[in-house]
């Protein structure tokens, strides 16, 4: 079983050839494992993006490295620490993140003030990008008939009752009587 799970004989006291300790690789078992490999990357290429590089200066958030904590760190970037890291001072502290922690501040940089004690809550791109439509952008209706509407419905319900949930309750109709 050993020799079959490692494909060479296992070293023992009994004196062996150095040739049959050598493991048989299959030759294309590499050529398989490469398959796989670029496989894998396709499909992970597919969904991914490059994120813009930071400039020395820039003021930037750390996401937050605890669990259960929600806000981001604001810090300066230092320079940059390898091909997708940087290093942000924040704090007094220098750190070294990877650029999809680190997000662009709209905020300027204000160690000195007070400000700089402030922190971002967590944000979200997807929450970054939504527009808030304005009392203009929202079309203009008539009040009243929405009004009459509540009304016949309100009359319509009045038989009926409502559960704590908000479900309506009907009473039966039984032997087809109404009551």
């Amino acid at each position: 079983p050993a020799q079959r799970l490692f494909n060479r004989r296992t070293k023992t006291l009994l004196p062996v050839s150095e040739k049959l300790l050598q493991p048989k690789i299959n030759p294309q078992a590499n050529k398989r494992i490469q398959q796989r490999q670029q496989l894998r990357k396709k499909y992970h290429d597919r969904g991914a993006k490059e994120l813009s590089p930071l400039r020395k200066g820039e003021v930037v958030r750390l996401q937050p490295t605890r669990i259960g904590e929600k806000k981001w760190k604001r810090g300066i970037v230092v320079r940059k620490a390898g091909i997708r890291s940087y290093e942000v001072q924040c704090k007094g502290y220098t750190y070294t993140r990877n650029r999809k922690f680190i997000r662009r501040s709209r905020l300027p940089a204000e160690f000195g003030s007070d400000n700089a004690d402030e922190e971002m809550s967590d944000m979200s791109e997807a929450e970054e990008n939504v527009s808030v439509p304005t009392d203009n952008d929202l079309p203009q209706e008539n009040p009243q008939p929405a009004h009459l509407e509540r009304n016949e419905t309100s009359t319509e319900t009045s038989s009926t009752s409502k559960t704590r949930s908000g479900r309506l309750v009907k009473k039966p109709d039984r032997l087809g009587i109404d009551t």
